[in-house]
C-alpha cells in the first residue's frame, strides 16, 4: 500500500486546474478572474454598489469594443486602475479582507490589457492563490466556447 499525501492529491489538482486555464481564451481567463472576485464577495458577504457596479462591467468584456469598454470602465468608482476605492466600501471591509479585496479589483483590469502575453495566465492564477488562501470554493470552470471543441 502506498502512503496517502493530501499535498500529493493538491498538487495534482493545481496541476490539472492550470492545464485547464491554459486551454482558455484570453477573454474566458477574465470571465473566470470575474467569477473568483463574485467568489470572494459572496463568501465574505461584501454588498457597495461600487462592487456590483465592479462586477457586471468586468462580465461586459468582448460584448462590445475594447475601448468602449474601458472608458467606460475609467468612469467607475471601483475601477482598478490605481484611482482608491470609494472611502465607504473601505471602511466597510474588515481590514483583513482590504488587500486581497484590492489585489483582486488590480488583478481583474491588468488582465483584460494582457491579451497576447502570458499575464491572463499568471494573473488567473493569482486570483485562484488568494480564494486558496482564503478557503474559498473555486468558481465551475464551464464556458460554452469549451463544449464546443
Amino acid at each position: 500500500m502506498s502512503d496517502f499525501s493530501f499535498a500529493d492529491c493538491k498538487d495534482q489538482k493545481v496541476a490539472r486546474i492550470n492545464a485547464e486555464f491554459l486551454d482558455l481564451s484570453a477573454i474566458e481567463k477574465q470571465l473566470y478572474g470575474v467569477r473568483c472576485l463574485e467568489a470572494f464577495v459572496r463568501t465574505y458577504e461584501i454588498q457597495h454598489p461600487s462592487v456590483d457596479r465592479l462586477l457586471d462591467h468586468l462580465k461586459s468584456i468582448g460584448e462590445y469594443s475594447f475601448g468602449r469598454w474601458e472608458r467606460a470602465g475609467a468612469l467607475l468608482a471601483l475601477n482598478g486602475r490605481g484611482d482608491p476605492a470609494p472611502s465607504d466600501l473601505i471602511e466597510e471591509l474588515p481590514e483583513d479582507l482590504r488587500p486581497d479585496f484590492l489585489r483582486f479589483v488590480e488583478i481583474g483590469m491588468v488582465d483584460a490589457y494582457a491579451v497576447d502575453s502570458i499575464s491572463p495566465l499568471q494573473f488567473l492564477l493569482q486570483a485562484v492563490a488568494i480564494l486558496e488562501v482564503h478557503e474559498v470554493p473555486l468558481p465551475a470552470l464551464d464556458f460554452e466556447s469549451r463544449r464546443r471543441k
